[in-house]
């Protein structure tokens, strides 16, 4: 039995399916992988077998955001994640089969997610702000006042709370209200617990546990069910600098490996060298999302002296890289006499530029800019007769 709560669920099961029921008589249903919509009210689950999965906490107006689904469309249901995000649906449960342990997975669900969010939906900062209130205050924030401070009715907060997260704000509020009492429970007496979060009385407490859990505060207490923590990401990881720094990471080993294949494929240093150009560029063009986050992630991500996390210390071993093209390319004949430490960070410069301009651009033209680049280098480079 799961008691009501205020995040939505992202289940990503790789073995078994895991089977979900609303109380008192829903229906039931089984994916391998899905979103669980908000649901005021307990819900049971059950999976047979061994049962694996990365489970991901979103909050309503997250995920209206991330998804582009508001939540009167999700709040009460189970949803196939194949129909929300394909992509996600078609192979993301057998990545993280493969995957040979915790860590990568979940650096494997960040990373799609951080793409993902690249894309997203813009944010209703009304409702966002709302939200943000109703948790700050544990639930017992009026609406009234909300509105009241807003600058908007009531009733148009309402309809745009109910639109993105799928409740109305008092039964949000509620959920939340419950959510920090759960967390007490056995803390205290029932009674003081009725106090402290704006109760009237110990009986009032005990309906809204039995409404939103399903049994009495004793029974919950005893189940001693895990509460979700906002931690709970970050758990295989020491920090979430970490886990943010495994994301660019991974999406550098990946741009690696792709123009790889394409530079060892070519043996004229000519060749290879327009390779290296197109390949890079053609690697922002296929991921902007994940080109979005690495941008925003290395621009702020900090080491504990202040320093920029990914701010090379020596040599930079990218830059390196395509000064060994450029070297090559002299030391066989192919190419004129230049100075290739220069002329790498020149070339550096101009991709690092587009990948730039692929996030702030919206009328950037990727193909002419990497047909004038080649062309560039090409002349750059050329031996004269």
């Amino acid at each position: 039995m799961q008691p009501a709560g205020s995040f939505l669920v992202l289940e990503i099961s790789f073995t078994s399916p895991l089977h979900v029921r609303a109380l008192p008589a829903g229906a039931e249903t089984a994916h391998g992988a899905f979103l669980a919509g908000l649901m005021p009210g307990p819900v049971r689950t059950v999976f047979f077998d061994r049962h694996a999965s990365v489970q991901i906490y979103l909050t309503p107006p997250g995920a209206c955001r991330l998804l582009g689904m508001p939540g009167r469309e999700t709040a009460g249901h189970v949803l196939p994640l194949a129909d929300l995000v394909p992509r996600w649906g078609h192979d993301l449960p057998d990545r993280l089969a493969e995957a040979p342990g915790w860590p990568q997975r979940f650096a494997i669900v960040v990373g799609e997610l951080v793409r993902l969010a690249g894309a997203g939906a813009p944010a209703d900062a009304l409702v966002e702000w709302t939200w943000s209130e109703l948790q700050r205050t544990g639930g017992q924030a009026r609406i009234a006042e909300l509105a009241r401070r807003s600058g908007w009715s009531v009733r148009h907060v309402r309809a745009r709370f109910d639109e993105v997260t799928g409740v109305p704000p008092k039964v949000a509020a509620q959920v939340i209200r419950f959510e920090r009492l759960h967390a007490e429970l056995g803390s205290r007496s029932l009674g003081a617990l009725a106090v402290r979060h704006g109760l009237s009385d110990q009986s009032h407490l005990t309906r809204e546990v039995r409404r939103f859990a399903g049994e009495s505060p004793l029974a919950l207490a005893r189940a001693r069910r895990a509460v979700v923590s906002k931690g709970v990401v970050s758990y295989y990881f020491t920090s979430k600098d970490e886990l943010l720094a495994q994301v660019v990471i991974d999406v550098y080993r990946r741009a690696g490996a792709a123009i790889a294949a394409r530079t060892d494929a070519e043996t004229d240093p000519s060749a290879v060298l327009t390779a290296y150009v197109e390949a890079n560029l053609a690697f922002l063009g296929r991921h902007p999302a994940d080109i979005r986050a690495v941008t925003e992630i290395v621009m702020n991500l900090r080491a504990p002296d202040g320093a920029p996390r990914f701010t090379p210390s020596g040599a930079d071993p990218v830059l390196a890289h395509l000064e060994r093209l450029l070297r090559d390319g002299q030391e066989t004949g192919a190419f004129r006499d230049f100075d290739a430490h220069a002329l790498a960070i020149l070339v550096r410069g101009a991709i690092d530029t587009a990948s730039g301009r692929l996030v702030t651009d919206p009328d950037f033209d990727l193909g002419t800019y990497t047909r004038e680049l080649v062309s560039v280098v090409g002349l750059a480079t050329r031996k004269r007769p």
